[in-house]
């Protein structure tokens, strides 16, 4: 365990103050409460070195291997505190990989929060045409903009790998956000992120090269979702997966992630995709 005894000023951290992650250099931080990951407060700009003390176990749900934390990646909604609120009216449900967890234009039932596994979250237009939106991976909420609106679900989502996830009925969930407004509070930031991802992916499309969005992608895939044993990214995407979430065609991004492996950039073997020169990728 990281010691503050001997660094420069951290800052007041709570008493009892283990679950605080370390970051080091002068940005803006927060530390986090416990294996929750619920930003607390803010640390100073003027801070060096933040007390880490979560354990490897606790650590894990956030950051896989070779991944930092991902500061923008999204809050859960649902602590396990809040979890007792819903007294056994939640179910544990799996779905295969292949699986959906629901269909473009079905109604909606309830939400879902992933508890482990990866989603695509895609639309297929009017004309055919296939548009992968993201992809999610633990702790994330599905389906509860369609369950606010009382609509349909203006996309699908089916499982990468094979999915557990948490559901609650739409009445359940609905008096949860009337009960607990910290529950309200930590969806509308949830549906921040959502908004401002989904900006940032039609600003991409709109005014960046085919290169600069894939490696823009790659790069963001490994931010939120990190790598896995063998340090390759995850999930594993098929080159058409790859090249919806760009918005390119299939052949287009597959010459360019050839170019690439010719520059150094990744390594592939298959499905796998190794990042091996991150700097060079931003810089695109």
């Amino acid at each position: 365990m990281v010691s503050p005894s001997n660094s420069l000023p951290v800052g007041d951290l709570p008493t009892g103050g283990s679950g605080a992650l370390l970051f080091v250099g002068g940005r803006r931080c927060c530390y986090f409460n416990n294996e929750n990951y619920e930003p607390v407060g803010p640390i100073p700009e003027s801070s060096i070195i933040v007390l880490m003390s979560f354990t490897s176990s606790q650590i894990k749900p956030r950051q896989r291997r070779g991944s930092a934390v991902d500061r923008n990646a999204f809050p859960p909604v649902l602590l396990p505190e809040t979890q007792k609120k819903l007294n056994g009216n939640e179910r544990l449900v799996q779905f295969p990989k292949g699986g959906f967890i629901f269909y473009q234009d079905q109604g909606a039932a309830g939400t879902h929060e992933l508890v482990d596994g990866f989603v695509k979250l895609f639309k297929t237009t009017d004309e055919g045409r296939f548009q992968l939106m993201r992809i999610a991976g633990p702790g994330e909420l599905l389906g509860y903009r369609a369950v606010l609106l009382r609509a349909p679900h203006n996309v699908a989502a089916e499982a990468l790998t094979p999915v557990k996830a948490r559901f609650i009925a739409r009445e359940e969930f609905t008096r949860l956000l009337q009960d607990d407004p910290d529950v309200g509070m930590r969806l509308l930031r949830h549906l921040s992120i959502d908004l401002r991802e989904t900006e940032r992916q039609l600003l991409n499309i709109s005014r960046k090269t085919v290169a600069q969005r894939l490696g823009a992608a790659l790069l963001s895939l490994e931010a939120q979702h990190g790598t896995d044993d063998d340090g390759a990214l995850q999930p594993r995407l098929t080159r058409e997966e790859l090249a919806g979430l760009i918005g390119a065609a299939t052949e287009t991004a597959v010459r360019t992630l050839s170019e690439f492996k010719e520059r150094g950039l990744v390594r592939t073997s298959g499905r796998q995709i190794w990042i091996l020169n991150r700097k060079r990728l931003a810089r695109l």
